[in-house]
């Protein structure tokens, strides 16, 4: 299989140079005729592409030179001046022409493909109903203080989005791993829980601190109604509704929430509709793709917010003396 990386700009764009005698330097043994460089002096008058790395250089990286980190590899997008900028080779012009929305943009940019409908359209669901949930929550709360503080709004933004973790939105992968390797291994939900209990690891996905059994999340819903409606599969949500059945026996707050609903469904989108492979939604889940969907979801949440103190020119924030309580 031929390397996805080259050493230049991508097919077709025109050159300023070649990088051919960087990578020969730094691999003696790698001839320009290996790299495919034939013409070295086309390169240089920019009338040719930049040829791929071959696979073979990549065996030399573990105890290869520390300079080959000048090289930067991707594979996603492209740019260069005077030519339409590329999604993962769909043009720009393609993209507003078919109608496409951000949830194709990020199948795109992260899954390198063109999902279908159901699943961009699943993606920009998750973004609208985790774009926010009010001003009492750590993320908003930290962007509101710091937007108070009149700070910029790159500043306010991040202070929120640094609270985004284990115990605040970024369950989502978490929960997608555990229910996987629960529900791939056949374990039932009374295994898979009382398990995790004595490993002493909370259910991620699971528990709320405001919904119960008797009041869900309608985020939560939503996202299933949605699911079950146009999904094919949905195999690891119902083992989340089936694990969310055991724990409620336990106690009335330990509902599936919003973090457990992405990150079961997210597995059915991967598995069921049938363009990734094994090893690639293994590598997705491992990655932490999930929790950028909350991140990115979060963030128009997070610049309202700063956007609203501003605009209301609110002061600088204290918090009150009579909630402070000292301890020893």
């Amino acid at each position: 299989m031929h390397s996805p990386y080259s050493l230049g700009p991508p097919p077709n764009k025109r050159l300023d140079g070649c990088n051919c005698n960087r990578i020969t330097s730094l691999f003696p043994s790698v001839s320009i005729t290996d790299i495919g460089c034939n013409s070295h002096s086309e390169f240089e008058a920019g009338n040719r592409d930049y040829p791929s790395i071959p696979d073979f250089i990549f065996r030399f990286l573990p105890s290869s030179s520390p300079d080959f980190s000048q090289f930067f590899p991707f594979q996603i997008s492209t740019s260069s001046s005077g030519e339409e900028p590329c999604y993962a080779g769909v043009p720009m012009s393609s993209i507003v022409e078919q109608g496409l929305g951000v949830g194709d943009v990020i199948s795109l940019l992260w899954f390198k493909r063109s999902l279908p409908r159901y699943c961009t359209k699943f993606i920009e669901i998750c973004i609208m109903l985790c774009a926010d949930h009010g001003p009492c929550v750590s993320g908003a709360h930290n962007t509101i203080v710091t937007a108070r503080a009149w700070k910029d709004l790159v500043s306010s933004l991040v202070s929120g989005l640094l609270t985004i973790g284990p115990r605040f939105g970024g369950a989502i992968d978490d929960a997608a791993r555990y229910f996987k390797d629960a529900y791939d291994r056949g374990l039932t939900p009374y295994e898979f829980v009382e398990g995790m209990k004595k490993k002493g690891i909370r259910v991620p996905g699971i528990g709320h601190r405001i919904k119960r059994g008797d009041n869900r999340d309608k985020r939560v819903e939503l996202l299933q109604l949605f699911a079950r409606t146009n999904f094919p599969s949905v195999k690891y949500m119902e083992y989340a509704v089936q694990v969310e059945t055991y724990t409620l026996s336990k106690a009335n707050n330990l509902v599936l929430n919003v973090d457990g609903a992405i990150g079961s469904l997210f597995l059915d989108l991967l598995a069921g509709s049938g363009m990734f492979t094994k090893q690639e939604i293994d590598e997705i889940v491992e990655i932490g793709y999930l929790n950028g969907l909350f991140v990115l979801a979060r963030s128009i949440g997070l610049i309202g917010h700063t956007f609203d103190q501003k605009r209301l020119k609110q002061p600088l924030y204290r918090h009150p003396w009579e909630d402070v309580l000292y301890t020893k």
